[in-house]
């Protein structure tokens, strides 16, 4: 699916915006498809990590950027990004004509006390864009069945006209269907498990190996 977003709201040589350290494939699909990767990277403090808007709103206003690929959560620094912070990159990318692409795949794998927003909640405008899935939550990858939340009409028949003839199989719509329905308390012991994990490898490498830079990512 992002390979057909990049395909229907940019033309070959236009600029792709995305934030290393970020999700390889993100690179592959953009230069896969003969555009050019422009990186706005994150900002990295203390083991944090924030965005530089300066930059960002820079490479927004070039005319050759076309598009921008956020992550969020971020893969893999583990920013779970703030309501300010995503209505921020929004208002910027739509007052320069950027269409901007959500993966909010790990949507659902916050650590706790973090709260996950998407994106199309925060902005009232119909040309954002937000993708999601069972893939990572539920562990569904191989049914190959995703959901593109696209408002505008005009931008919908575009991204299908991308997409072509690619339609998920009735199991795969089943299995999502079946795993959005009856998922949540398994959801909610896998987050705690999760929890678990992050807090013991943070307290063994405290004790056993002080040298190794640590931080429990929030998502």
């Amino acid at each position: 699916a992002l390979d057909a977003l990049v395909r229907a709201f940019t033309d070959e040589g236009d600029g792709v915006i995305i934030q290393r350290p970020v999700y390889a494939p993100f690179t592959r699909v953009i230069e896969g498809n003969q555009r050019q990767v422009v990186n706005n990277t994150l900002i990295h403090e203390d083991g944090h990590y924030t965005i530089d808007f300066d930059d960002f709103e820079a490479k927004a206003k070039e005319p050759a950027n076309k598009l921008f690929i956020l992550c969020s959560p971020h893969n893999p620094v583990g920013r779970v990004w703030t309501p300010a912070e995503l209505t921020q990159m929004a208002e910027i990318c739509l007052a320069n004509n950027v269409v901007l692409v959500a993966d909010e795949i790990h949507g659902d794998l916050v650590r706790a006390g973090q709260v996950h927003t998407p994106i199309c909640t925060l902005v009232d405008d119909d040309r954002l864009i937000s993708c999601t899935a069972t893939n990572k939550t539920f562990n569904m990858a191989g049914l190959h069945c995703s959901n593109i939340i696209l408002n505008n009409a005009e931008m919908r028949t575009k991204f299908g006209e991308a997409l072509g003839f690619k339609l998920p199989t009735p199991f795969a719509i089943t299995a999502l269907i079946a795993a959005y329905n009856e998922g949540e308390d398994w959801l909610t012991q896998v987050n705690a498990y999760i929890d678990g994990n992050l807090a013991f490898l943070d307290e063994f490498l405290r004790a056993h190996m002080p040298q190794v830079r640590y931080r429990i990512p929030e998502g």
